[in-house]
């Protein structure tokens, strides 16, 4: 019985499928503040029906997305992003809905500089 029930609502929820994509800032890059972020979602998760875009920030949770973009403050230095499908009960989806891990710098500004 158990077994059943597991495999309907498994078949139900596609949104288990599911990826994100961390398409703005890219791997590498160097930005300034304010950084806009872009994300894509795979078609199977229809943001704000299926659940929401979390960005983490050094592996720790920064922000949700309004939908599939958003603006974000940082620190100087390196950092590590990664967007995070969420369920709309505020729960992870399972591994691999996390998107890969996208190294930005922000570099140190001098504040004599002209």
């Amino acid at each position: 019985m158990k077994l059943f029930l597991v495999a309907a609502f498994l078949l139900s929820s596609t949104a288990f499928a599911a990826t994100v994509t961390i398409n703005k800032p890219t791997q590498g890059d160097t930005v300034s503040n304010p950084i806009d972020v872009a994300v894509s979602v795979s078609e199977d998760f229809v943001v704000g029906k299926d659940g929401v875009v979390q960005l983490w920030v050094d592996g720790a949770p920064s922000m949700t997305l309004k939908g599939t973009s958003g603006i974000l403050q940082l620190t100087p230095g390196n950092h590590q992003l990664q967007a995070r499908l969420i369920h709309l009960d505020g729960h992870s989806l399972r591994v691999p809905s996390d998107s890969a891990q996208v190294t930005v710098t922000v570099p140190t500004v001098d504040p004599h500089a002209p």
